[in-house]
């Protein structure tokens, strides 16, 4: 594959953060390109400097230049590694000519909102390949350990590892909506706040892609336990029907969160109506309470003959003849529940 791979370093427990440093006159640059080779018997992985038959090649985020060195080494079409940096490149499985490339969606957090990025896998004669936009939870399982049992050269195998980190990661960050769902609706039984509908709205939002992505998801699963694409032993299979399982679980739960979510929103228009309502019923009694000795007051003030207004005591009698009202009228309101 040329310069791409040089330097790549070969080493045991390497983290995945470390990459590969390349430099030039003019800057230093980061290359996330990982050559991992782990066979049977092997209790961990190794970064190797340049790929070989039964070898794992984890790209991140290549740039044209390593996009073409790749294409040019594996003998693939280098239009088909570009569309697995599509953000909007929908999950498919389809086989060709130099073997079978997939694509599926796995969540990713992208300025504290929770969006699916594309993760392209090629699985070739001798190779297997992942090509990601960013880096994403389901590879770094692999690379920080916490797959313990994966080799590469067992590709089918390995494909199904990925789909099974994926769907856990979807279950992850659900929990997390799950947590922020709870947060969000104990905050509205206080004072509701304008930041309160913006967080649902996020939600909401998040909920709908995730749902649309591990929908595709499944349908791929469904595409390989078919069979005529990639060749299954009975275990695949019987993995395969388990991760189905697994996703349609997902998909369940995604729809309850979004019904939750649906109910929250309603709950929370609710609940400001009635608050609104109670203003208004409040405001109105003031009104009409007050109304009382300003209408009294208004008659009395006009330049025209009005009865006992020549009675010594008018005045008093006008002010306890508005208490009374005003305090009727508030009696009744609060009778009513109005204040």
């Amino acid at each position: 594959m040329g310069s791409v791979f040089i330097d790549a370093g070969v080493g045991r427990n390497r983290k995945y953060s470390q990459g590969v440093r390349l430099k030039t006159p003019a800057i230093i640059f980061l290359i996330m390109i990982r050559v991992i080779n782990r066979r049977k018997g092997m209790k961990t992985y190794e970064l190797l400097k340049k790929p070989r038959r039964g070898c794992w090649i984890d790209v991140v985020a290549p740039k044209k230049k390593e996009i073409e060195s790749i294409a040019e080494h594996l003998g693939i079409p280098k239009e088909d590694l570009i569309s697995c940096l599509d953000e909007q490149e929908s999950p498919r499985i389809s086989k060709e000519k130099y073997g079978v490339i997939i694509l599926i969606r796995t969540p990713f957090v992208k300025r504290g909102e929770l969006v699916t990025l594309p993760l392209g896998i090629v699985i070739k004669n001798g190779y297997f390949l992942t090509v990601q936009l960013r880096e994403v939870e389901p590879i770094k399982d692999f690379l920080d350990g916490s797959v313990r049992d994966f080799v590469t050269d067992k590709r089918t195998r390995l494909l199904l590892q990925i789909f099974s980190r994926v769907i856990a990661s979807f279950m992850y960050h659900l929990k997390n909506l799950e947590d922020k769902i709870d947060a969000i609706e104990e905050h509205m039984l206080g004072v509701p706040k304008e930041d309160a509908i913006v967080e649902i709205w996020k939600i909401r939002k998040a909920l709908i892609h995730l749902n649309d992505a591990v929908i595709r998801n499944g349908m791929v699963l469904e595409s390989v336990l078919r069979g005529g694409i990639i060749k299954l032993y009975r275990e695949d299979r019987e993995i395969i029907r388990d991760l189905i399982v697994e996703n349609k679980q997902l998909v369940r739960v995604l729809n309850l969160y979004t019904n939750l979510i649906a109910s929250t929103t309603d709950a929370y228009f609710s609940l400001i109506s009635n608050r609104l309502n109670i203003i208004m019923k409040k405001l109105t009694s003031l009104a009409l309470i007050t109304s009382v000795p300003m209408l009294v007051s208004g008659l009395y003030g006009m330049n025209v003959k009005l009865p006992l207004q020549s009675h010594a005591n008018i005045f008093t009698l006008l002010v306890a003849f508005s208490f009374m009202v005003s305090l009727i009228l508030t009696l009744i309101f609060r009778k009513k529940h109005w204040l």
